[in-house]
């Protein structure tokens, strides 16, 4: 900053003061700046119970990219630390230095080993601590390595990172199930991380609201070169569903010790809890009993904040129990009339219940084009309920292609109103060749009837016309 300070400067510039201050050569740190992709760090690792020695084998590697076929070693630091099979941290020594809990290797060439000494058992590798570094890392964990990871692991992004991966291992496994028949059953190792995360004190309550949220339908989807989507929304619900059931009562826990009558304050402890809270609530809602549908018709009528009012909304919204019909109605007209006069805020109201899973959902969408509130021309109250709609996974892909009919049929009327945006939508479609049987088809059938509108602008002819090649 005394140098620089008030000056346009460079990359080059930041790195010159700090070789300078550090008498360190920071050329090969620089390839992070000159070479295109995400290196891969790949770890082996090799434990002699006999020695208390642990042996790791690092090797990194950045796939090709254009103009760069061959790509030269980067820096890579690695923050790793051991944990027991009780998940306590334990203590080592690598490469003769000086004991410790935590170490730093840096991976300076494509293949490096380093040893560890007086590892008391075999470890469990907590890789990358702190975000060390941006690369993709390859190594075979276990689901029982990755559940105490996640139920244990000090690390806050290591320990959300491996609650996602064996999310997403489990909910990979359910579709394979589902695909073969067979009883979906939840996995107990997950179930033994989750109740560790409930007991747990000590843990951050923004961080644990993250953790407690599985990855989406979509994302699940994106796993596949070919997505049959009943098999994902079938295992994504039965998920979401089991673990509402399984800890009702430590959710309640959750939802009632992070409840609030305190002033509103957008402190990091008050986010923390209102998150911890609202997923908790969310969670609850998918048993659709009275009890619960209390508590969020409560914190919808008493929330000072619109994290807590849009978060019981959406579950309210959410319900698909045709005996609390009415208190959703309620919902849906209470939160209009308050904030029918924010513009923003309406455009949530809009999205919220274009994102539902509702059996009826289509007619509702359908209904909201017709609101008064509702303008073709705006393009945010467009994108509200139709980008809405088709991010809308379960609901777009209706086995019976009328998600695709109808969105379709929106793109013709925007075609002629706002070309860009319908060129932004109709990119929904255009992977249609991913999706198993009928639906792909389907997919690809309304793509050909907007290539043969007889005004079809250029921005979604060429969008339409690429897709279907």
């Amino acid at each position: 900053f005394g140098r620089y300070d008030g000056q346009a400067v460079t990359c080059d510039d930041f790195v010159a003061c700090m070789e300078e201050i550090s008498n360190k050569d920071l050329t090969q740190f620089k390839r992070w700046y000159s070479q295109a992709g995400t290196p891969q760090l790949k770890v082996v690792s090799q434990y002699d119970a006999e020695e208390k020695k642990l042996s790791l084998k690092l090797s990194q590697h950045c796939p090709a990219t254009p103009g760069q076929e061959n790509k030269n070693s980067f820096v890579i630091p690695v923050r790793i630390a051991l944990f027991s099979s009780q998940g306590k941290k334990l203590n080592f020594s690598v490469d003769g230095q000086a004991a410790t809990d935590e170490a730093l290797l840096v991976l300076e060439e494509d293949v490096q080993a380093f040893h560890f000494s007086n590892v008391e058992e075999s470890p469990l590798l907590s890789l990358l601590r702190n975000f060390s570094a941006p690369v993709k890392l390859l190594y075979n964990y276990s689901l029982e390595e990755l559940a105490l990871l996640m139920a244990f692991d000090d690390d806050g992004f290591n320990a959300w990172d491996a609650g996602q991966r064996i999310f997403l291992n489990v909910l990979e496994s359910l579709v394979e199930d589902y695909k073969k028949g067979n009883e979906l059953k939840f996995n107990d190792n997950l179930r033994m991380a989750l109740q560790t995360l409930f007991e747990r004190k000590d843990i951050d309550k923004a961080l644990l609201a993250r953790m407690l949220s599985i990855p989406s339908q979509s994302y699940l989807a994106e796993q596949y070169s070919v997505i049959d989507v009943d098999a994902v929304k079938a295992s994504h619900n039965f998920l979401e569903l089991s673990i509402a059931n399984i800890f009702k009562n430590e959710l309640l826990d959750l939802y009632t010790n992070n409840a609030s009558n305190e002033s509103y304050q957008a402190s990091a402890e008050q986010i923390g809890q209102r998150s911890l809270k609202n997923v908790a609530l969310r969670y609850l809602c998918l048993l659709e009993t009275e009890d619960v549908i209390h508590l969020a018709e409560t914190q919808m009528s008493k929330a000072h904040n619109m994290s807590d009012e849009s978060a019981a909304f959406r579950a309210l919204v959410f319900m698909d129990n045709t005996d609390f019909n009415a208190q959703r109605q309620q919902a849906i007209e209470c939160f209009y009339d308050r904030w029918k006069e924010e513009a923003l805020v309406i455009d949530q109201w809009f999205s919220i219940q274009s994102s539902s899973r509702r059996d009826d959902l289509l007619s509702e969408v359908k209904a909201l084009l017709t609101h008064a509130d509702f303008d073709f021309r705006n393009p945010n109250r467009v994108r509200s309920v139709l980008a809405a709609f088709a991010q809308n996974f379960e609901k777009f892909h209706a086995a019976d292609g009328s998600g695709y009919a109808f969105f379709a049929e929106q793109i013709k009327v925007l075609n002629g109103i706002n070309p860009q945006i319908a060129a932004r939508l109709v990119a929904s479609l255009i992977h249609w060749k991913r999706y198993e049987g009928v639906r792909g088809k389907l997919m690809k059938q309304q793509l050909e009837m907007l290539k043969e509108l007889p005004k079809l602008s250029k921005d979604v002819y060429e969008i339409v016309e690429k897709a279907l090649l």
